[in-house]
């Protein structure tokens, strides 16, 4: 479930939220859904992305394609009727995911920060922020299917996330369902430790390749001499073309959603939860 060289973090937490973007600064207004797992990458800890639905195909695209986030089209709702808010997430005709909040005090950002968002800082424009570090895998497949186009690449994303005013907390249920390409219910939930309902104000950050591929590395064949064509001198031969190997894995990829002016404005429900299986996860890998 998590893939090395990730690890999963000491404390068995995870995240889901529904969110819908009224504005964003590449035009376009969607709703989003995901489920997070922390984990660390070389004592930094951040945020797995296991699934992220959106029901945009050109949020989909620029989210997968430039930055590796598991995006799929679906069906995805955010209501609220009093106090009352409930998202959902449909997937070919199956509900996968529900969170359900019953609203009843204010949030205090600072008391309520899900697994991955590291403490309140100050951005540029002097507004307070909590950063959230995001590592994900990006890799698309050879046009014949049997290769990778080029080897997997681990992604280093920061998200900047601004809270607004009206956050409120209170008492909500979670449910995670499985469809045919869609495997959320072999996750247990044994509990859930906070919720948070408001409007946010997000900044992604330019992000970065950071890591080696998933592949193992691959070992040279023994070498047995220099070929010769009948008829060709050695000397006449071309010489032996050097291996390629990825040297340029910290180069910066380009940005897709800048930090100013805040791109995008979202209402979202989040949940954190005890999640049973990353504790099995981290002894597994451990």
């Amino acid at each position: 479930m998590v893939p090395r060289p990730l690890r999963p973090a000491a404390e068995p937490l995870a995240q889901a939220f529904v969110a819908r973007y009224p504005r964003t600064n590449f035009g376009v207004a969607y709703n989003e859904a995901a489920v997070f797992v922390p984990v660390t990458h070389k004592g930094e800890t951040g945020a797995y992305c296991l699934t992220m639905p959106v029901d945009d195909d050109m949020a989909m695209i620029g989210g997968r394609e430039q930055f590796g986030f598991p995006k799929k089209i679906a069906e995805i709702t955010l209501d609220r009727d009093g106090d009352t808010v409930i998202g959902r997430v449909m997937r070919k005709g199956s509900e996968i995911l529900t969170l359900e909040a019953e609203l009843t005090e204010p949030a205090d950002p600072d008391q309520n920060r899900p697994p991955g968002m590291r403490p309140r800082v100050t951005d540029l424009d002097g507004h307070p922020c909590y950063p959230m570090t995001c590592f994900l895998f990006k890799a698309f497949m050879s046009p014949n299917g049997r290769r990778f186009d080029y080897l997997p690449r681990l992604i280093r994303d920061v998200v900047l996330m601004r809270p607004g005013d009206d956050l409120r907390t209170g008492a909500g249920k979670i449910a995670l369902h499985s469809s045919a390409k869609d495997a959320l219910g072999d996750i247990p939930v044994r509990d859930i430790i906070g919720l948070t309902h408001g409007t946010w104000a997000n900044a992604m950050l330019p992000a970065k390749v950071v890591g080696p591929d998933l592949q193992p590395p691959r070992v040279p064949a023994p070498h047995r001499g220099p070929r010769r064509r009948p008829g060709i001198p050695a000397r006449a031969r071309s010489p032996t073309r050097p291996q390629r190997t990825p040297t340029h894995l910290e180069a910066d990829s380009s940005v897709l959603i800048h930090s100013r002016p805040p791109s995008r404005q979202a209402a979202a429900i989040v949940i954190f939860l005890i999640c049973g299986s990353v504790r099995r996860w981290h002894q597994v890998w451990s």
